[in-house]
């Protein structure tokens, strides 16, 4: 969601559009029933944008991801296999083999808006080389002495792992972001909806919950309308795509995180 003016409706729009599909366009547009202030208004507005952020997601939407977060200054660790480090939204923690986590530095966090990671790259703290594409291993992360480079990372428990390494490192992450709820008492003209072609989809989506806790058998109707307006927008998603060079690259042009790099 946006905080400031833009090109994209805002969630009072929105919602106006859903009371008129709901037939409770009363009170110049603010509803007799489904309210800015009823109580279950809010909720029915979190689980229509989590279950569009969910399409979108799967679908491979870009306005979900972002990239260039740069964290710097990862500590060095003892060289001991057993060892691992984390780094999760409360700080940069190392674990042995007792399983006691250990916080290394509780100013190096991970974005609260993190859904999942999708790549990441390492250089020396300090330096202005270019950060070097790091290895996520699909059977987790390999149990080998640390190096002056951490080489693989991997994704579990909402924290991204790794071995550690024996010097200062920075570390580049692109991930997949989650929108936080909309908070209570929240004034619904400042919150702008800024997922392309979403409006219609999501009015639809809070008038159906609203439909579907008063008349279940009419809310098919409007659940099969949020489908469709849901279908046009994951469509607009895919036709962008198709212009899109997707070429198998031979194997020596091949991507990092596709070799081993378990040497390196």
């Amino acid at each position: 969601m946006a905080n400031t003016p833009n090109s994209f409706p805002n969630l009072e729009d929105i919602l106006n559009q859903s009371r008129a599909i709901v037939n409770d366009a009363y009170n110049a547009g603010g509803g007799e029933i489904l309210q800015d202030t009823a109580p279950f208004t809010l909720p029915y507005i979190n689980s229509s944008l989590l279950e569009i952020q969910d399409k979108l997601g799967n679908n491979a939407e870009m306005s979900l991801m972002v990239d260039n977060f740069i964290v710097i200054g990862l500590e060095v660790v003892a060289v001991d296999p057993s060892l691992q480090t984390f780094i999760d939204v409360n700080g940069y923690h190392s674990l042995n083999s007792t399983g006691v986590a250990v916080l290394l530095d509780g100013a190096l966090v991970l974005p609260t808006d993190l859904l999942s990671p999708e790549f990441l790259w390492e250089r020396p703290s300090g330096s202005n080389l270019p950060f070097v594409q790091m290895s996520s291993p699909k059977e987790g992360l390999v149990s080998a002495l640390q190096g002056p480079a951490l080489n693989q990372w991997e994704w579990r428990q909402n924290a991204i792992w790794f071995r550690g390494a024996t010097t200062l490192r920075d570390i580049r992450i692109r991930y997949r972001r989650l929108e936080a709820n909309i908070a209570p008492g929240t004034d619904y003209t400042t919150i702008y909806v800024d997922f392309p072609g979403a409006a219609n989809a999501l009015a639809y989506l809070i008038a159906f919950r609203y439909v579907m806790s008063r008349n279940p058998d009419t809310s098919v109707l409007v659940r099969a309308e949020a489908d469709r307006h849901l279908t046009n927008m994951l469509k607009r998603i895919v036709r962008a795509k198709q212009g899109i060079d997707y070429r198998r690259p031979a194997y020596n042009q091949m991507p990092m995180r596709n070799r081993n790099t378990y040497g390196r």
